[in-house]
């Protein structure tokens, strides 16, 4: 599905189904536990600056990363690699708002989804149970807390 986006950004969305093989499952994402996680993205004076994200060890935010509250987990990954983008964190709350809102609040299953940002859709953003493990994706950072003032000053 595409969702209509700020600034005229174009925003895939794909939402998770029962993955294979028979018998194994993604854990649901509660809708409340990413509302919450949600606001981890929005913390601090950064939300609205502009912010460069890069794989690279050093000169902005480093991607893989992950935030989490309970049964749910937003992460930001990077679907090419040297990938790099300048992004406002406002708009990746937008974006997993997005997959909250049409793979999880309207969905029959609660698995979650993905959207993809960037020049040729670099960039996912990825609204899941926290059972699907960061790790699995590669993610370096993980903030269960919501701090993420270390990536972000």
């Amino acid at each position: 599905m595409t969702a209509p986006s700020p600034a005229g950004i174009r925003i895939h969305i794909r939402c998770y189904t029962q993955p294979p093989p028979p018998g194994t499952r993604l854990p649901d994402a509660g809708l409340e536990d990413c509302y919450k996680t949600l606001q981890y993205l929005l913390r601090g004076d950064k939300a609205m600056a502009p912010m460069r994200f890069t794989m690279e060890s050093h000169g902005g935010f480093k991607v893989p990363f992950a935030w989490g509250h309970n049964s749910c987990a937003i992460t930001i990954t990077a679907a090419k690699a040297h990938a790099e983008g300048t992004f406002q964190f406002v708009l990746l709350a937008h974006l997993a708002a997005e997959v909250m809102e049409g793979c999880i609040k309207d969905s029959t299953s609660s698995l979650g989804g993905e959207a993809k940002l960037g020049d040729e859709d670099q960039f996912e953003i990825l609204v899941t149970g926290t059972g699907y493990k960061p790790r699995d994706l590669g993610v370096v950072g993980n903030q269960t807390d919501g701090s993420v003032a270390e990536q972000r000053r």
